[in-house]
Order: structure tokens, then sequence, then C-alpha cells
């Protein structure tokens, strides 16, 4: 069972007594009015295609600690089935291999842009992916947001650099269930005589 609450949150020790315990931070970076620092985007960036999603897996699995991967999604099939509708309308950047992957959602009325990231920590890498997000942006005045775990720290300060602010930590926490699996009865089977 997975919860979010945020890291002051008065409910925090109710779940710790409870058996939940911490697997990852998470922080909410916020902009007004995001700036983009350069218009050099990174080499090997398109949009993305059909086929992309287990390349992406393989980022993700690249890019997350094995205890938070193994925890949220031990294999492709439930990557993939947690992730299903952020796959399309987002952009890859690919090399060798894929090694960056950006997605705008626009908001609407009172509900910020979203941008969403995953990157290796490659040199100019996180800086020209976050330049590139925000240029998805066009000439909104909207707000942005964006929601990055703290394995994730070059994206943050990459966007930190562009006019985000954390606005919010978010503690994830995950308790394991048990599941009670009847014992198997044993079953007379028959067995042949020989005479």
């Amino acid at each position: 069972m997975f919860v979010r609450l945020p890291d002051r949150d008065p409910l925090l020790p109710a779940f710790r007594i409870q058996g939940f315990r911490q697997y990852a931070t998470e922080q909410v970076v916020y902009a007004e009015k995001p700036s983009q620092r350069s218009n050099q985007y990174p080499d090997g960036l398109r949009p993305t295609k059909r086929g992309d999603d287990r390349k992406l897996y393989q980022l993700y699995r690249k890019v997350t600690p094995q205890g938070v991967s193994q925890l949220e999604a031990p294999t492709y099939r439930e990557w993939k089935a947690l992730h299903s509708s952020e796959l399309t309308g987002g952009h890859v950047v690919e090399r060798i291999e894929v090694v960056g992957w950006v997605r705008m959602q626009r908001g609407s009325g009172a509900r910020p842009h979203t941008l969403q990231f995953m990157a290796l920590p490659e040199n100019a890498l996180p800086a020209e992916l976050a330049d590139f997000g925000i240029s998805l942006l066009g000439d909104s005045e909207a707000p942005a947001w964006s929601s990055l775990r703290h394995y994730d720290s070059h994206m943050i300060d990459a966007l930190r650099g562009r006019g985000f602010t954390v606005l919010l930590t978010q503690l994830l926490l995950v308790k394991d269930l048990a599941v009670r699996v009847p014992k198997p009865v044993r079953e007379k089977g028959l067995v042949p005589s020989f005479g």
C-alpha cells in the first residue's frame, strides 16, 4: 500500500505506527513564469513514437534506485500499466539509447501546466531538457510545476536555475501487506497396486 504525505504532516507518526516506511522523497517545484536560459536543446531530441515504451522503461530502471523500482514497478508490464497514459505526447532524447524524456501537459483554469522529466545525469542534458520543456509552454502566461524525486536532483537543480522554487516536499511511504494464503490440502491420490 502506497501513501504520499507532506514532510511535516501531523498524520505521519500515525502512519509510521501502522508499519509504513519511507521509500522516497518527492519535491514539487513551481514557477509563476519559468524562463529558458538557452535555446540549446539536447542532441537526439525527437517526439516519442510507437515502440519507445520499452526504451523509456529501461531509462526508468537506470534513473530510479533499485529499491524504489522494485516496490513501484518491478516488471515492464507493471510499469507500463502505471504509466500508459503518460507515454504519448512527449519527447525523448535518443543517442545510442534513450537518455532523457520530457512531457508537457497544458493546465486549465487555475491549474498550472505540468512538466514531467526523466533524464540521466549527463553533463548538459538536464539543463537542455529543462529549457526544451519550458519552450513547450510557448507564450503562455500560466505558471508551471513539476514533481521530481530526490534522485532527480540534477533536474531539480536545472529547474531551480530557471525560476522554479520548491513548493512542497512529500514523503512516499509504503506498507507491505500480508496476504493469507490457505495451506494446501494434500489429497490422497490413487496409487497403482501391483499384484
